[in-house]
């Protein structure tokens, strides 16, 4: 802010807790660990991240937009034994994202449970024939179960890519989202798209859970 906060910058990304009108300032310093890992190489082409890091999922993702991304405490197993295949299975515990606001990480960086109970995703990305296929799978126990599938079809210079997402949350209707691109290359330096999308009415799907 340069020091131009209460003048000329208001409405500060980081630093505002919700319960600052109960006497915190919005400018108090905050310390957290974004990220604390360790890879390991397991046998079968297996590899394995645990601890708190970045996620970058089709519907739990670190939101990079601010001035600091949200993390997760999350254990994540990718498999590449089959040719132009891997296979993701993960754990999220907990994560620092907020919903609404100004920010995308929690004051002071606090660590909540994710969702009610934590979350188990499974996901295969493959690339057979040249064409991408990516499915993902994701169970919030006691609370919701999404998923995600996209695939992209190159056809000289078009491209056209297709997404399905859909949710089903206890207690409410289940909701579906989907979108279509065409793009094209013209000449160097000029592309073209036009794309489609279209959410259900209650427009649950498609959001990102880690910060809705």
């Amino acid at each position: 802010t340069l020091g131009l906060e209460n003048n000329l910058v208001s409405g500060i990304r980081m630093g505002q807790d919700a319960n600052a009108n109960l006497g915190e300032s919005p400018l108090d310093t905050q310390n957290w660990f974004s990220e604390a890992t360790v890879t390991l190489a397991l046998p079968g082409s297996t590899a394995a991240i645990l601890g708190r890091q970045y996620l970058d999922t089709p519907l739990a993702y670190s939101e990079k937009w601010n001035v600091v991304a949200n993390s997760f405490d999350a254990a994540v197993f990718a498999n590449s034994a089959i040719k132009d295949v891997t296979i993701i299975g993960a754990y999220v515990g907990k994560g620092n994202g907020t919903a609404g606001g100004y920010n995308a990480v929690a004051y002071d960086g606090l660590t909540t449970t994710f969702a009610k109970k934590g979350a188990y995703a499974l996901a295969v990305l493959s690339k057979l024939a040249g064409i991408p296929v990516n499915a993902w799978y994701y169970n919030l126990p006691s609370h919701a179960t999404a998923t995600w599938l996209d695939v992209t079809i190159p056809a000289g210079p078009v491209k056209v890519k297709a997404i399905y997402s859909g949710i089903s949350v206890d207690g409410a209707k289940d909701s579906s989202a989907t979108a279509l691109e065409i793009s094209a290359k013209v000449t160097k330096g000029i592309n073209v798209s036009v794309a489609y999308s279209t959410v259900g009415d209650d427009g649950a799907a498609g959001f990102n859970t880690a910060t809705k």
